[in-house]
């Protein structure tokens, strides 16, 4: 007979969405079509930072999960030949018939799922029904597309520009160096940047006492008599987290060895180690997401300073989770007015940087540049994170008055510089 000690978990189980950068996009994007309506105002350039679709992991990680069936049968035979375990029978039939995801093999590490493709695809159609006068098929020329010398960012790009665009209207797609993209990949080769990346503040919370109550829970709950390994546990975490990401309509079995709280805690783990490592927690991080906001600066000046730019209607990036979370350090986006620690894991549920909705899978900064029928305000602004408004400090709703804005992201931008990387002589 099968043991069921908690049957709470079978009528409820994990129901926390959040699993940090591996977040499913549609957990974070409500689905609405949020455009803020700016009347006597007409368009000029979207620009847009966007993160790639739901990927595979790396081709070691996929080798792991690909062998899940041995730790599947242990869990079962915890169960059902030993009576240990607290998974009920609905959790555990579904742990059974578990097989690995059909898309998953050892020659698509850190590769576009299907589903990452429907994200761009779906992101770029929902941009060109919201922006309709910035998504004209007449000249090629008038957009740029750049991407990271990646599979999956290359990937993401053609995707975007599928859904965004008619299969006839062709336009160029650039790829940045493989070595030396200063604009999106500068971290890449940073080597100041690459010291003290990994915080003691990480370190100490996975072997503080929160992690350590977290993994003993999982373990009994499996049936295991003494803890299963930390890396375990978080492979058994991104088991739950990547098949979730994969069907977001669909839950994996492997999210039943999960409460709520313990997602909490492995979410609160990762935001603590991309807060130190690419977000507010080091100044030097945003010394390196200056080069986006500098583009950006840069376009938006030229436009305000030429009746007949020649800048494009639309400037499309996309690039990697690190590099959205050094552009969002220098935009102080996600910034914590206390700094998060190994300590304060119980103060901090209800922070601002929180990965889970900062940089879900395809997560997009976009910036909407507006001429005005206004001489106090001829030009402004709209922000949106993950398609939906947002407001930064200074503006309203969303809406910021490009004459204040620059005077805080000119200076910024005028003293952005490689030379945090590579000192010259």
């Amino acid at each position: 007979m099968i043991k069921t000690v908690n049957r709470f978990r079978c009528d409820a189980g994990n129901s926390y969405p959040y699993t940090g950068i591996k977040t499913p996009y549609s957990k974070v994007y409500n689905g609405t079509i949020n455009h803020i309506n700016l009347p006597n105002c007409k368009p000029l350039q979207i620009w847009l930072l966007c993160r790639h679709g739901t990927r595979f992991p790396k081709t070691t990680k996929i080798l792991e999960m690909l062998n899940m069936t041995r730790f599947r049968d242990l869990i079962v035979n915890n169960h059902e030949i030993d009576h240990r375990g607290q998974l009920c029978r609905r959790n555990l039939r579904a742990l059974k018939r578990w097989r690995s995801f059909p898309e998953l093999d050892a020659t698509k590490g850190k590769h576009l799922s299907l589903q990452g493709r429907k994200d761009l695809s779906s992101l770029g159609n929902r941009l060109r029904r919201k922006f309709p006068e910035l998504f004209v098929e007449d000249v090629p020329e008038k957009y740029k597309f750049r991407s990271t010398n990646t599979p999956r960012t290359i990937d993401s790009m053609m995707f975007f520009v599928k859904g965004s665009f008619k299969d006839t209207f062709s336009v160029k797609l650039e790829v940045g160096s493989a070595s030396n993209d200063t604009l999106l990949k500068i971290y890449e080769n940073c080597e100041p940047w690459e010291k003290e990346r990994f915080s003691k503040e990480v370190t100490a919370f996975i072997n503080g006492s929160e992690m350590t109550k977290v993994i003993t829970d999982i373990s009994r709950r499996l049936g295991f008599v003494n803890n299963i390994s930390k890396e375990d546990a978080f492979l058994l975490y991104d088991m739950c987290r990547f098949e979730r990401a994969w069907q977001p309509s669909k839950e994996s079995p492997w999210c039943a060895a999960f409460t709520d709280e313990d997602m909490h805690v492995f979410e609160y783990e990762e935001d603590l180690y991309h807060y130190y490592s690419v977000g507010p927690g080091r100044e030097i991080n945003s010394k390196l997401g200056c080069h986006p906001l500098r583009d950006m600066v840069d376009r938006f000046t030229k436009l305000e300073n030429a009746e007949d730019s020649d800048e494009p209607r639309g400037v499309f990036y996309f690039t990697h989770s690190e590099m959205i979370m050094l552009f969002y350090s220098v935009m102080e986006i996600g910034k914590n007015p206390v700094h998060l620690t190994a300590s304060n894991y119980r103060d901090m549920q209800h922070r601002n940087w929180r990965t889970s909705l900062l940089v879900p899978f395809a997560t997009n900064f976009a910036t909407v540049f507006y001429r005005c029928d206004s001489s106090d305000s001829p030009f402004k602004i709209a922000f949106y994170l993950a398609e939906k408004p947002l407001t930064l400090e200074g503006c309203n709703n969303g809406v910021c008055d490009w004459a204040q804005l620059k005077k805080k992201l000119v200076p910024i931008a005028a003293n952005c510089s490689t030379e945090v990387c590579w000192k010259t002589s």
